[in-house]
């Protein structure tokens, strides 16, 4: 799991939410150092590699994903930065890891997750990771 939480273009990662599960995440959010956010899927499972899609994400897209306005299928078809991260992790040490910025027509539409399917975490919002030093201050 770890290889999917350390990718050198988005720098180490945190979780946010899991949404998906099975033996390790396969659709969660998280964040990187400076609060960067992302979705991020299991796509594909190939003979060499295992291929994740990272999509950075607002605050407000990701409420929007959460809330079950914008389905998953958009949520990386049609990415608000209009790229993805596209992450090759190897099964094996003799494989290199590979990681690429495309833009959704670059890809097969297999990977995306299936046409209207939500998450549906209602009106709940994710906030924002509060920056305790600037609380601390005020």
């Amino acid at each position: 799991m770890s290889d999917i939480l350390n990718i050198p273009e988005l720098g180490e990662l945190e979780i946010v939410e899991i949404y998906d599960y099975y033996n390790v995440p396969i659709l969660f959010s998280c964040r990187n150092s400076v609060s960067h956010l992302y979705i991020v899927i299991f796509a594909d499972h190939l003979p060499e590699y295992e291929m994740w899609l990272y999509a950075e994400v607002s605050l407000m897209r990701l409420n929007l994903i959460r809330s079950g306005v914008v389905d998953l299928h958009d949520a990386f078809s049609k990415p608000e930065m209009g790229r993805l991260l596209k992450v090759m992790i190897p099964h094996s040490n003799s494989t290199e890891f590979n990681s690429e910025y495309v833009t959704p027509d670059q890809l097969h539409s297999d990977v995306f997750p299936p046409i209207n399917k939500y998450l549906n975490f209602g009106d709940t919002p994710l906030v924002a990771q509060a920056n305790l030093v600037e609380i601390a201050k005020s």
